[in-house]
C-alpha cells in the first residue's frame, strides 16, 4: 500500500471516529500542555534564582504530570482500540494485509502526534506565561516581569520526546493486538455479550472490611506524627477497598435488591436494577477510578486552600516579632546560669551598638529554654539516649521568664509545672514524671510552638533550681562535660529601614558567634520568614492546582468514554425493548435512572471518602501549624460544593452525548 493511499485511509478514519478521537486529542493536548508548562517553569532561570523551594516542587511536579499523562493517554487509547475492533476486522475481510493496516494506523498516530504536539507546545507557551505570572503573584514576588519567562527550546524538545515515546508505545501496543487476532476474533470481541455477573460474597465482604479499616485508621489517628505514618496505609486501604467494593460489593447489593420481589417486579425498577447489574461488571473499574480521582481532587484542593488561607496566621504565630535571635549557652551545672546572664548582656550590647539614633527596640522578651527529644513511657519522660525511636520533643522554660514575657502572674507549688502539648495522647495525663520526680500538670492551651511539626510538650518549671535538674536530665550534650540550653530573644523595631538594621545586626552577630565559638545559634527576621512561607505556600498552591487540573481532566476523559461505551452497548438492548412493545416513556425513565445512579455514585462515595479523611488530614495539617478547624472545615465544604457543581457540569455534557447516541439509534 502506497503512503498516499494510507494517508487517505487515515484521514477518513479520523473523520469517521471524530466522536471518539476528539476528546482523546483534547485530553492528550491538555496533559502535554501541563507537562510543557511544568518543564519550562522548572528550567526558568528567574524561578531557579528567586524561588529555590518552588523550583524543587516544580521539578517534582514534572514527574507527577508525566506519570498521569502516560496513564490517561494509555487508558484513552485502550478504549479507542476496543471501539475500533469491527473496523479493523472489516479491513481484514476486505483483503487488507496486517502490514497495510499497520501502515494506516501509523499514519493516524503520526497525525495525532503532530496535532497533540502542536497544541501542547503552543498552548503550553501561552499558559506558561500565565502560570509564571500567577506563581509570582501567589508567592508575593513583585519583581517578576513577563519577559522573565521565555520560550524554552529544551522544554519543547523534552515534551516532544515524551509524547513521541507515549505514541510509539501505544502504536506498538495496537499493532501487537491486531497482529495476535484474526478478523473473526476482533468481531467476536466487539459483539461479545456479557452474562449476569456472579456474586462474589467473600471478595465483596473483604473489600468492605478493607475500606472500613482505612476509615478506622483515619478516624482513630491521634497526634501529628502518628497521623502522618497512618496516612499512607489508610490511603492504600481505601484504594484497594474502593475497587473491591465496586467490583464485588456493589453487585451483591444489586442482587439483594433483585431478590426483593415487591421492589424488583415494577417496570421502572426492573429495567433500572437489571441494567445497572449487567453494566456494573464492565464499569466497576471505571467507576472506582472516577471515585478515587474525585476524592483526590477534593483532598488536594481542600488541603492547599487551607494552607493558603492560614499562612498569614501561621507566620504571625511562629514569628510574632520583627526579629528573632537565639544563642546556645554552655557550662556545668554550677556556672551555666551565670554564663547565660553574661551572654544576655553581650547580645544586648550588640543590639544597642547596631542601633541608630532614630531607631528603638521595643517589646523585647528574653527566655532560656531546653528543647530535646525524649521518650514517653506511660507518663514517665526519659531521655532519648541511644534509642532511635522518637516519642516527643520536650521544651522547658522557667516561670520567671514565662510570667515576664507574657504579662501573667502564675504561681506554682514545688510539685507542679505548667503544661501544654500539641498531641492528644500526651494531653491525656494529669501527672507526669520529669527528671525522676512526679509533677501535677497545670494545663494551659496553645503554648507549644507551631513551628515544630513533631509531637511534643512544653513545661514551665517553678525556679532555676528545677530548670537545672531538667537540664541535667534531658540536655543533649555536644560535650559530655557540659550542659547546654538556648537563650532566645524576640523584639520589634521602630525604624524606617528595618532591612538595613537586620543587615548590620547580621554582620555583628556573625562576628560575635565566630569569636565565642557558639555551638548553635539563629537569627531571623519576620520579613525573611514571611517571604519563605509565602514562597512555599505559593509553590504548594500552584502544585495543588496543577494536580487538581490533571485529575479533573482524567475524570472528564474516563467519564466521557464510559458514557460513549455505554451508549453503543445499550443501543441494542433498548432497541429490543422498543421492538417488544415497551413504551418510550418507560424506556427513557429507566435510562435516566440508571445514568443518574451510575454517574453520581462515584461523587457520593468520593464525598464519604473525603469526610472520613477529614480527621487524619486535619491532624497532619495541625502538625504543620495549620490547626484552625474553622478554616479547614470551610475550605473542605467549599471544595466539595464547587467540585459537585463541576461534576454536575461534566454529567450534563457527557450524558448529552449518551442520550444523543441512544436517541438516533433507538428512538428515531
Amino acid at each position: 500500500m502506497k503512503s498516499k493511499m494510507a494517508s487517505k485511509f487515515a484521514f477518513r478514519n479520523m473523520k469517521a471516529n471524530a466522536l471518539l478521537l476528539t476528546p482523546f486529542l483534547i485530553a492528550s493536548s491538555i496533559m502535554g500542555t501541563l507537562f510543557f508548562v511544568m518543564a519550562s517553569l522548572g528550567q526558568n532561570h528567574y524561578i531557579e534564582k528567586n524561588h529555590e523551594y518552588v523550583a524543587i516542587l516544580i521539578k517534582f511536579g514534572i514527574f507527577i504530570v508525566g506519570i498521569f499523562t502516560f496513564i490517561f493517554i494509555l487508558y484513552a487509547n485502550s478504549f479507542l482500540a476496543k471501539r475500533r475492533n469491527k473496523e479493523f476486522a472489516l479491513y481484514g475481510i476486505l483483503g487488507l494485509e496486517k502490514k497495510h493496516i499497520a501502515k494506516i494506523i501509523s499514519m493516524e498516530y503520526i497525525l495525532n502526534f503532530f496535532t497533540v504536539s502542536f497544541f501542547s507546545i503552543t498552548g503550553g507557551f501561552v499558559l506558561g506565561k500565565l502560570a509564571f505570572i500567577l506563581l509570582n503573584k501567589i508567592t508575593k514576588n513583585m519583581t517578576a516581569k513577563i519577559m522573565d519567562y521565555n520560550f524554552s527550546i529544551s522544554s519543547a524538545i523534552l515534551t516532544l520526546i515524551f509524547l513521541a515515546i507515549i505514541f510509539i508505545l501505544i502504536y506498538l501496543t495496537m499493532i501487537f493486538r491486531i497482529g495476535k487476532s484474526t478478523p473473526i476474533e476482533l468481531l467476536s470481541k466487539q459483539k461479545r455479550a456479557e452474562g449476569e455477573p456472579k456474586s462474589k460474597f467473600i471478595l465483596g465482604t473483604l473489600g468492605f472490611i478493607i475500606l472500613c479499616a482505612g476509615y478506622y485508621l483515619s478516624v482513630t489517628s491521634k497526634g501529628n506524627l502518628s497521623s502522618f505514618f497512618a496516612f499512607f496505609p489508610a490511603v492504600i486501604a481505601v484504594i484497594i477497598g474502593t475497587y473491591l467494593v465496586f467490583i464485588a460489593f456493589s453487585i451483591l447489593v444489586l442482587k439483594l435488591l433483585k431478590r426483593n420481589r415487591n421492589l424488583y417486579y415494577k417496570a421502572k425498577n426492573f429495567l433500572s436494577i437489571s441494567g445497572m447489574l449487567y453494566r456494573m461488571k464492565s464499569n466497576a473499574v471505571s467507576l472506582a477510578s472516577i471515585t478515587l480521582l474525585s476524592t483526590s481532587i477534593i483532598v488536594t484542593l481542600a488541603t492547599t486552600l487551607t494552607i493558603n488561607s492560614s499562612i498569614k496566621n501561621l507566620t504571625d504565630s511562629i514569628h510574632p516579632n520583627d526579629f528573632y535571635l537565639s544563642s546556645s549557652v554552655t557550662g556545668n551545672n554550677k556556672d551555666i546560669l551565670e554564663n547565660g546572664e553574661e551572654r544576655k548582656k553581650e547580645i544586648l550590647n550588640i543590639l544597642n551598638r547596631v542601633l541608630k539614633e532614630d531607631e528603638k527596640i521595643k517589646n523585647l522578651t528574653v527566655k532560656k529554654t531546653i528543647m530535646n527529644p525524649v521518650i514517653n513511657e506511660n507518663g514517665k519522660i526519659t531521655p532519648l539516649g541511644k534509642r532511635q525511636e522518637l516519642s516527643a520533643f520536650l521544651i522547658v522554660e522557667t516561670l520567671e521568664d514565662f510570667n515576664k514575657n507574657n504579662n501573667t502572674n502564675y504561681t506554682l507549688n514545688d510539685d507542679e509545672v505548667i503544661y501544654s502539648s500539641n498531641s492528644k495522647k500526651l494531653n491525656n495525663y494529669d501527672n507526669m514524671d520529669f527528671a525522676g520526680k512526679n509533677y501535677k500538670l497545670v494545663k494551659v492551651k496553645n503554648l507549644f510552638p507551631m513551628s515544630i511539626s513533631a509531637e511534643g510538650m512544653i513545661i514551665i518549671v517553678k525556679d532555676n533550681e528545677t530548670f537545672i535538674k531538667m537540664l541535667e536530665e534531658y540536655t543533649f550534650n555536644y560535650n559530655e562535660k557540659q550542659l547546654k540550653y538556648n537563650l532566645d530573644f524576640n523584639f520589634d523595631l521602630e525604624s524606617t529601614d528595618k532591612e538595613a538594621f537586620y543587615t548590620r545586626l547580621h554582620i555583628d552577630y556573625d562576628i560575635f558567634v565566630q569569636q565565642k565559638d557558639i555551638f548553635s545559634h539563629s537569627l531571623s527576621s519576620k520579613t525573611e520568614v514571611d517571604a519563605f512561607a509565602y514562597e512555599l505556600n505559593g509553590g504548594l498552591l500552584f502544585f495543588g492546582m496543577i494536580v487538581a487540573l490533571i485529575f479533573i481532566t482524567g475524570t472528564v476523559l474516563i467519564t466521557y468514554y464510559k458514557q460513549i461505551s455505554e451508549g453503543f452497548e445499550d443501543k441494542q438492548n433498548y432497541h429490543i425493548m422498543k421492538n417488544v412493545g415497551l413504551p418510550d416513556s418507560i424506556i427513557k425513565k429507566s435510562l435516566r435512572v440508571q445514568i443518574l445512579w451510575i454517574f453520581f455514585l462515584p461523587l457520593v462515595v468520593a464525598t464519604i471518602h473525603s469526610i472520613f479523611a477529614f480527621p487524619i488530614l486535619y491532624n497532619i495539617l495541625g502538625g504543620l501549624g495549620f490547626n484552625n478547624i474553622k478554616i479547614f472545615t470551610m475550605s473542605f465544604a467549599t471544595i466539595v460544593l464547587c467540585f459537585s457543581v463541576i461534576y454536575f457540569i461534566i454529567y450534563s455534557i457527557t450524558s448529552r452525548v449518551y442520550y444523543k447516541i441512544i436517541k438516533y439509534l433507538v428512538f428515531s
